[in-house]
């Protein structure tokens, strides 16, 4: 039945003991995440960036929205839009109408800034009815075939990510690839990123070493079948590093007895012209149920400029 919110309010958590009651709530709404909640709670960190907003009864956390401000490089300037977050309703209080009431209570926080939004999700229906549309996410598949190459170049493996590890990939990130939803990405976002990969327990990188240099690196996700590649940037577009790094992936595949890589990159990437020079064909992604992307626009401003955005999976951390 639906709550009394009269009797409920809609705060933002800012003093350690509500944090942490926060953390703990979402870490039970959540439990694939709560490693990175631990060590958040522990660290006496925030999230990203991230504006919680919690309905409290009876003085305990009933539900949460959260926004979080991202800037992005699109039409040839930095924009700055909001994504949707932490939607978390624990579990006896589910079915009274929490997350639509604070979703309401967000969405005017974020139209009074003029802002699109953002976010993912496995239940678009929901989100239709509170003006979001779905933009396509153009994921595709292909075997997990090497590339012969006569003289490869060495490729060092990363389980963890170490301080010097994250330093050189937000180099890579930030020299190459320029492309449309491109994140800027600050300190703080990043110090989350390592957090959040060396906690996922499925994430593994790789660097393409020239010499004592790295000069590409790649980043993947074990999936029940197949690797999801999330990440791959290099220093310029050679098809040294490029075959160097693809065959990585498909080593790392055929070491846990996965046959198929689902590739998430921007569409501009140069990887999808070099896998098909080599003669591996790609197509649309099947046999997997992703969540989708969608986006909420200010009033009387197009989609337009959003609607071709390719997302990579890994701006979600």
């Amino acid at each position: 039945m639906p709550i009394d919110f009269s009797n409920c309010e809609i705060l933002t958590p800012k003093n350690p003991r509500e944090l942490q009651r926060l953390y703990e709530m979402l870490a039970e709404v959540f439990p694939a995440e709560n490693k990175l909640f631990e060590d958040i709670i522990i660290g006496a960190h925030t999230l990203y960036n991230w504006t919680p907003y919690t309905l409290y009864h009876a003085g305990e956390p009933a539900g949460n929205v959260s926004i979080v401000m991202f800037q992005l490089q699109a039409e040839g300037r930095l924009r700055k839009i909001a994504g949707i977050a932490s939607v978390a309703t624990p579990e006896c209080y589910r079915g009274m109408g929490i997350a639509k009431h604070l979703m309401n209570h967000v969405l005017k926080v974020i139209d009074a800034q003029n802002l699109p939004s953002i976010l993912f999700t496995s239940l678009p229906r929901v989100y239709t009815g509170l003006g979001y549309q779905l933009v396509n996410q153009e994921v595709k598949q292909t075997a997990a075939k090497r590339i012969d190459t006569a003289d490869g170049l060495p490729v060092q493996r990363l389980e963890h990510l170490t301080r010097e590890a994250l330093d050189t990939i937000k180099r890579l990130y930030s020299e190459t690839l320029t492309y449309e939803g491109k994140l800027l990405r600050d300190e703080e976002y990043w110090r989350l990123y390592g957090n959040a990969v060396n906690n996922s327990g499925k994430t593994e990188f790789a660097f393409c070493m020239s010499g004592d240099k790295v000069s590409g690196y790649a980043r993947l996700e074990y999936e029940s079948d197949r690797v999801l590649l999330e990440e791959f940037y290099t220093s310029g577009e050679s098809p040294e590093i490029n075959a160097a790094l693809w065959n990585w992936v498909c080593d790392a595949a055929a070491g846990k007895s996965r046959f198929l890589v689902s590739i998430a990159l921007p569409l501009i990437h140069p990887l999808w012209n070099f896998l098909q020079i080599n003669d591996l064909s790609l197509m649309p992604e099947t046999g997997v149920e992703r969540e989708v992307f969608m986006v909420r626009m200010p009033q009387k401003e197009s989609i337009a400029w959003l609607a071709e955005l390719q997302w990579p999976l890994s701006d979600k951390f």
